[in-house]
């Protein structure tokens, strides 16, 4: 069985999701990241742009205008405003 990463996505009100998945990509305030699992543990700001999770060959994208991000070796908390879910 592959390995998966559980992600949280928070609002500063409610929380969207609590999942595990293969892949989240992060629109990172210097760039996109790319979060797999056994990810170096880093906390980052997020800007505006896509979340896109991939879970079981499916892609789930989430706009965020702002937020931040805590990554751990087998996980991602992202808090953020988000201004459209698809």
């Amino acid at each position: 069985m592959q390995k998966k990463i559980n992600c949280k996505l928070l609002t500063y009100d409610a929380k969207i999701f609590d999942r595990e998945l293969d892949m989240i990509i992060l629109p990172g305030s210097e760039g996109e990241l790319g979060i797999l699992p056994g990810h170096v543990p880093i906390m980052v700001s997020l800007k505006k742009g896509q979340i896109k999770a991939y879970e079981n060959n499916s892609i789930t994208v989430y706009d965020i205008a702002e937020g931040f991000a805590q990554i751990t070796d087998d996980g991602c908390n992202i808090v953020g405003v988000l201004s459209k879910i698809n």
